[in-house]
């Protein structure tokens, strides 16, 4: 029989890599991410993205349980906007698609210590983000609406 110094690496990775994989899913599941990926969702093979400018997200939340913050990546392409998680956290967030037209709205506040948060609504969510991307997402949003 191996050594515990052995046993102990071999054990605990494995445990520790199925216990972030099984987080990661719930924090999906009940952060909102799930629901808004099988509304929107994004699948390579069959609509490869033209171009686009990506961004990280530094405070992005859906309606308001679900908080992203710092792990978000958006891309402005063309045909809509992309979000995406960081790798780590890539685990149960399938990537989101947004076409323009499906964007109901997108507004801007201010706040004092929080800055500018920009409050897009689609059909039965809300999305809030903050950031130079989202700043051109309202700016691009607001070309395509005149």
């Amino acid at each position: 029989m191996p050594s515990p110094e052995i046993l102990i690496p071999i054990i605990a990775f494995p445990a520790f890599a199925l216990f972030w994989i099984g987080v990661c899913t719930l924090i999906a599941r009940f952060g909102g991410w799930s629901k808004l990926a099988k509304e929107y969702p994004y699948i390579e093979a069959q609509r490869p993205l033209a171009g686009g400018k990506s961004f990280y997200v530094g405070f992005f939340q859906i309606d308001v349980v679900g908080k992203y913050n710092g792990v978000t990546r958006l891309t402005i392409t063309p045909e809509g906007f992309l979000l995406k998680t960081i790798f780590i956290f890539k685990f149960g967030h399938h990537p989101i698609f947004v076409e323009w037209k499906k964007i109901k709205n997108i507004t801007k506040e201010d706040f004092l210590l929080i800055g500018t948060v920009y409050r897009i609504k689609l059909e039965n969510v809300e999305l809030k983000m903050s950031g130079e991307g989202p700043e051109e997402l309202y700016n691009e949003y607001l070309k395509r609406q005149k």
